[in-house]
């Protein structure tokens, strides 16, 4: 009996391992490694120093004005999307003011309109009463220089009737009436001269007074400008 059964164990030890025990085998260990490289293990523990802290830092959410809540769409533990409406504030002040503004605006501009016309309309009288006065002036010149053509003619005149005189070759009349020729000629190149002065006098004077009146139009059209932007912009 004894030989018999260990001639089994040799059979059975040559024929090696089951194949169905060897496939359970290498089934448990491939659990076991995915197990091992995937599975989590929760771990508990207590400790009286502990702290929480989390992955991302905490995001503050404000308003960029201040103002009363009216309407609030918040929710405990809810993630909110880029652009979502969370809290409404009460907008009647804000809402008068803008009314205000556009009230203001629309005012603004008729006014506006009104500047810019009489502005447009001070530059053509100035630039007109330029060109007028420049041609007045152009005459006044001329008739000082034909006065003073005339009053050197009458000089040369004078200067004949003097050497005739002396040579007693001219009357005491002719003289006379030769000097007082003269003194007219004279006169009438004063006259021109005065007048001349008078007129560029006049134009300067004129045109500081459009210039003011411009800049007076300008600025006030810049102050309402500056209005309607600031109105704009509430």
């Amino acid at each position: 009996m004894a030989t018999s059964f260990s001639r089994t164990m040799r059979s059975l030890d040559d024929r090696g391992p089951h194949p169905i025990r060897l496939l359970v085998i290498l089934a448990c260990a491939a659990v076991w490694g995915w197990w091992m490289l995937h599975g989590n293990v929760s771990v508990y523990a207590t400790s009286t120093k502990a702290r929480l802290e989390v992955t991302g830092l905490p995001r503050r959410v404000a308003a960029q004005e201040g103002g009363r809540i009216v309407a609030l769409h918040l929710d405990l533990g809810r993630t909110a999307t880029e652009g979502e409406v969370l809290v409404e504030l009460d907008g009647t002040v804000e809402e008068r003011q803008r009314d205000e503004a556009k009230a203001r605006l629309a005012s603004l501009e008729p006014k506006l309109a009104a500047l810019r016309e009489q502005l447009a309309t001070a530059r053509a009288v100035r630039a007109s009463r330029w060109e007028l006065n420049a041609a007045t002036l152009e005459r006044a010149r001329a008739e000082l220089a034909a006065a003073e053509t005339i009053a050197a003619r009458e000089q040369k005149l004078h200067g004949i009737a003097e050497r005739l005189s002396d040579a007693q070759l001219l009357s005491g009349t002719d003289k006379v009436k030769a000097e007082g020729e003269l003194a007219d000629s004279q006169r009438r190149v004063t006259t021109a001269a005065a007048e001349l002065s008078r007129l560029e006098s006049s134009r300067k004077y004129e045109d500081r007074v459009e210039a003011a009146h411009i800049a007076e139009l300008s600025g006030k059209i810049a102050e309402l400008e500056s209005e309607r932007r600031t109105a704009l912009t509430e």
